[in-house]
């Protein structure tokens, strides 16, 4: 689900790709270069809703998208501040409302945060969620 999450934001004109972690990614942002990342985060499943005859599962699928920006000579954070608008409104328009696997749920942005972190480094994450379903026999 992850590298089709990429392909769509790659494809509404970001540069994005797949990273471990926030901090990783953070680290890997070439100077003065702007880069939307995305992130596994949590899944949780309710009970099994078949007493008999199968198996069916809801699962909250969560990840986040970040959006890292670097700028040295700004040490008040404003020109990474302002540099976040333009990725997060494509990030938005493009995942909003969109299914990323068949049989799953739309996604929903659950929360954004900004927060800066060393060197010039700041990075705007929002937390997005769908519903997929787990089956089995």
């Amino acid at each position: 689900m992850l590298t089709d999450i990429v392909d769509r934001l790659t494809a509404a004109g970001l540069r994005a790709a797949v990273a471990e972690d926030l901090e990783a990614a953070s680290r890997g942002v070439a100077p003065n270069g702007n880069t939307t990342w995305v992130v596994a985060w949590r899944e949780s499943a309710k009970p099994n809703t078949r007493a008999t005859g199968g198996h069916l599962q809801e699962v909250s699928v969560r990840f986040i998208v970040a959006h890292i920006v670097r700028q040295a000579d700004d040490p008040k954070g404003a020109i990474r501040t302002r540099a976040i608008d333009a990725p997060k409104a494509i990030t938005e328009a493009a995942l909003a409302g969109w299914c990323p696997a068949p049989g799953a749920s739309s996604l929903q942005l659950v929360s954004g945060e900004m927060q800066p972190l060393d060197n010039g480094v700041s990075v705007y994450a929002q937390v997005w969620e769908c519903i997929r379903y787990l089956k089995g026999s």
